[in-house]
């Protein structure tokens, strides 16, 4: 048994050790003669006596920057747990006056003029030189070296010489995969390579970097490397597969009165890069006892035979409960003009049938489309959310045939999203989804279906019909670790239902996030018509649930 005098030492002891390891040195910085000018600010708290003479030292480049060129530490003095920082400002430059060669005027920035001498304030000194350093670097010479010469104090200022070394401008050769053998090699050729003989560069990293980022199936496990040798410029990328493949299923069935089994639930299953070729096949079957059904499949095969252009056909059965049917067969082929830019040829074709025959509104027809449509893409540097802008537009000219009678008719749908970035877990998502059909006279089977939980949550899927709308999702995204986030809900629709103008409005909140091999997706949104008020009863639980494979 341990004796009290004892255990009161080995108190006192732990108690000291506690005190000594978690002491803090406060740093106090003096300068003289006083200025007008703000000076620089320094970290003034330390565990560490080794990280408070890092600072110091900073401190000083800090003023050397600022134009004090003969400031100097004159003391540090040390008393207990205060360090205190003298220094000797002397006079400060305030200007530079830079003289530049003609053959290095191409390198200045945009926002200086090209001339043989440039006069700027002294502390954009280092920020003129990072910029012309930039400059060598998308001219493909990273190597090249710029430096000051010939430095001469003249009356408060400085004149120097620009001196740039250049070197050889490096030429990216070849592009290898490192990690992902069996990745698509047209993937490397039309999407990750950049133009053949284009110059190396930083951005050139920066931006094969991001496209690994927007391919969802595969992860990025380092940031790209670039190898020089005396004849090549080699570039490796570094990646592993990911599973995308998802399955989402709930399937029931119930007993009518007429004693027919009828089958309610929903599949969708998507399958993405199965056979190594960035290729998605999906189908999609959501039905929702007799008041509607619907069955889509969609395929889409990347830079078809090692090409460039990238062909996409869906096909899709809708019923509504028991009026009409429709079917619809949808082909567009795409072609990428730039790294963010497409644009495509679409063919649509579109048939439905009355299966009751007791309604003007309702008709059976048939319909073909032909159209162009364009995708611009703007990706992030990092991080969750790897799309920062992206618009889809779709112009489409065709006719519509029923009762024997043929009308010309023009389709446009333009969808825009964009995520602005607040801080490193807080987000704004914006997105629009317009619509617009113009034709002579309309048919209820032929108009746009809006509503759910992709246009206007709070309110059943498909359940708007509408000849024009355009729709403003408004998101406030809190990133709560590096796989999940909080996000509000404000959606917010003017369409023109029965051609009568309506506002529809959604709010709610939601969470996104990830178990393993498994994504949810659960939310909570009430809706309300320019003719209805909120009904906390009417309350709709969004909730979807994906199992990658």
């Amino acid at each position: 048994m341990l004796k009290p005098k004892f255990l009161i030492l080995l108190f006192f002891f732990f108690a000291g050790g506690f005190q000594i390891q978690s002491q803090e040195f406060t740093l106090k910085v003096v300068t003289s003669p006083e200025v007008k000018i703000d000076l620089p600010d320094y970290s003034q708290k330390f565990t560490k006596s080794e990280n408070l003479k890092k600072e110091v030292y900073i401190y000083g480049v800090k003023l050397q920057k600022m134009g004090f060129l003969n400031s100097k530490l004159d003391s540090l003095v040390h008393n207990d747990k205060l360090f205190t920082a003298y220094f000797s400002l002397g006079k400060r430059t305030e200007e530079l006056l830079l003289l530049v060669r003609i053959e290095d005027q191409a390198y200045l920035p945009s926002y200086l003029n090209r001339r043989d001498s440039i006069q700027i304030p002294f502390e954009k000194t280092e920020e003129l030189l990072g910029d012309i350093t930039t400059n060598l670097e998308a001219k493909g010479q990273a190597f090249s070296k710029v430096s000051l010469k010939n430095l001469q104090m003249q009356k408060g200022g400085l004149t120097a010489s620009l001196s740039i070394t250049n070197q050889q401008a490096r030429k990216i050769d070849t592009l290898i995969i490192k990690g992902y053998t069996e990745f698509p090699q047209k993937f490397i050729k039309r999407y990750l390579s950049p133009t053949k003989g284009s110059v190396f560069s930083q951005k050139q990293l920066d931006l094969i970097s991001r496209k690994v980022n927007a391919l969802s199936f595969v992860n990025q496990t380092k940031f790209p490397e670039a190898l020089f040798t005396k004849d090549s410029t080699k570039i490796y990328v570094y990646m592993s597969r990911k599973e995308t493949s998802s399955i989402d299923a709930n399937i029931n069935f119930t007993g009518s009165e007429s004693e027919s089994i009828q089958f309610n639930g929903l599949v969708d299953l998507q399958l993405n890069n199965i056979f190594n070729k960035g290729s998605r096949i999906a189908l999609f079957w959501n039905a929702a006892g007799n008041q509607r059904e619907e069955l889509r499949f969609s395929t889409s095969v990347p830079y078809i035979y090692g090409g460039k252009f990238s062909p996409a056909i869906s096909f899709s059965l809708f019923k509504q409960d028991s009026t009409f049917i429709n079917t619809k067969l949808n082909i567009d082929v795409k072609y990428p003009l730039s790294d963010a830019f497409q644009v495509g040829l679409n063919y649509t074709t579109e048939s439905s049938t009355d299966l009751i025959n007791q309604s003007q509104s309702i008709s059976s027809f048939s319909n073909n489309f032909f159209g162009i449509s364009s995708n611009y893409l703007q990706l992030n540097q990092v991080g969750f959310f790897p799309r920062k802008f992206e618009t889809n537009v779709h112009l489409l000219f065709g006719n519509r045939n029923a009762g024997g009678s043929s009308s010309s008719q023009i389709k446009f749908t333009f969808d825009a999203s964009y995520l602005w970035e607040l801080n490193p877990r807080n987000f704004i998502s914006l997105k629009n989804s317009t619509g617009f059909l113009n034709s002579d006279a309309f048919f209820d089977n032929e108009l746009f279906r809006i509503g759910g939980i992709n246009s206007i949550r709070g309110f059943n899927d498909q359940s708007i019909f509408t000849d024009r709308f355009t729709i403003m999702n408004l998101e406030y995204r809190f990133l709560t670790n590096n796989s999940s986030y909080f996000f509000t809900i404000t959606d917010y629709a003017n369409a023109r239902v029965n051609l009568n103008g309506e506002t529809f409005m959604g709010l709610g909140l939601g969470y996104f996030f990830t178990v393993k091999n498994s994504q949810f997706n659960l939310g909570a949104a009430l809706g309300k018509t320019s003719n209805q008020n909120f009904n906390f009863s009417d309350t709709q639980l969004l909730i979807s649930w994906k199992n990658f494979f």
